[in-house]
């Protein structure tokens, strides 16, 4: 009877138990500052007035650009571990989307053509077959390690080599975000590049390493430069159907198509669950903001004009 009963509670608290879920590690893409007229935008407006060069730009609130003209942000990753530890990583796939068409999955080796559905507010600035790499620049760098966990030090120098993305990257493509099938449907197109820790090694020939991410870490890859036509006090992002720039990821793991955004598991390195968490971002036109030379000579300007009229 006392068994019985202690199997009954028993099953009673499990039933009572919150839903227990495995753990998994997560990698939040976002967007940076990586031009001095955006954070004066950003501060000017009051959207973002901690805005400072390498810092995040806020996806909860609309990013100020110059309009009618180009500007560039960064493209960055931060590691949340969740419990886990570092962790290597290796090929990493990219896709930002600016616009939308009508069309099949399929890819581009130039910008995506665009018809009725798109809107063309936003755009890479070099848009042409085998142009599209033109777009990057800026790329991230860091300590590299070979297949073992080890750093590679091919040049004997007793100092570990260091690697960047800018090995891979001049394949990029255009491309349509992913489906289940190849039906024609609107859907948002953008770039896509891959991307590895690339160094050079003693033959001439280029070798591919990986990057040790520690929990909590901030992973730069590159700049994209892009331009619009928004008009000032015009929005881009927050209508129907608008796309905005949008790091787009399935929200779970890379499936290894070209047109999502994270890094490939190697589940016999970590077994447990990954998580791609990208991000949408509003733009909105805004008047653009006079380089500090422009400035400085619009005032002299002014001040021999005042004279003259003296």
């Amino acid at each position: 009877m006392k068994l019985s009963r202690l199997i009954i509670i028993g099953t009673l608290s499990l039933a009572l138990l919150p839903e227990i879920t495995l753990g998994q590690r997560q990698f939040r893409y976002f967007l940076t500052y990586q031009d001095s007229q955006l954070v004066q935008l950003a501060r000017g407006s009051g959207y973002d007035p901690d805005a400072e060069l390498g810092a995040e730009i806020p996806s909860n609130v609309p990013l100020s650009v110059p309009s009618m003209s180009s500007f560039t942000v960064g493209l960055s990753m931060q590691y949340v571990a969740n419990g886990f530890g570092s962790l290597f990583l290796k090929g990493f796939r990219n896709y930002v989307v600016y616009d939308r068409a009508n069309g099949d999955n399929g890819a581009y080796l130039s910008a995506v053509p665009l018809d009725e559905h798109s809107f063309r507010k936003v755009s890479p600035v070099y848009t042409g077959i085998s142009q599209l790499s033109q777009n990057l620049s800026n790329f991230g760098s860091g300590v590299v390690y070979d297949l073992h966990g080890n750093t590679v030090d091919i040049n004997g120098d007793g100092m570990p080599d260091v690697a960047t993305y800018s090995g891979s990257v001049a394949r990029g493509v255009g491309a349509y975000v992913a489906g289940n099938d190849n039906a024609v449907q609107i859907r948002g197109v953008g770039t896509s590049y891959f991307m590895t820790p690339d160094y050079d090694l003693m033959n001439g020939f280029i070798g591919s390493g990986w990057f040790k991410i520690l929990p909590g870490a901030t992973l730069h890859f590159c700049n994209a430069t892009y331009t619009n036509t928004l008009g000032i006090g015009e929005t881009y992002g927050n209508g129907g159907g608008e796309t905005g720039l949008h790091l787009y990821t399935t929200g779970g793991e890379q499936t290894g198509y070209a047109n999502n955004m994270g890094f490939l598991r190697n589940v016999d390195d970590y077994p447990e669950a990954w998580q791609n968490i990208g991000a949408k971002y509003t733009l909105i036109g805004a008047a653009p903001v006079p380089e500090p030379g422009v400035m400085v000579g619009l005032l002299a300007g002014l001040a021999m004009l005042i004279r003259r009229r003296r």
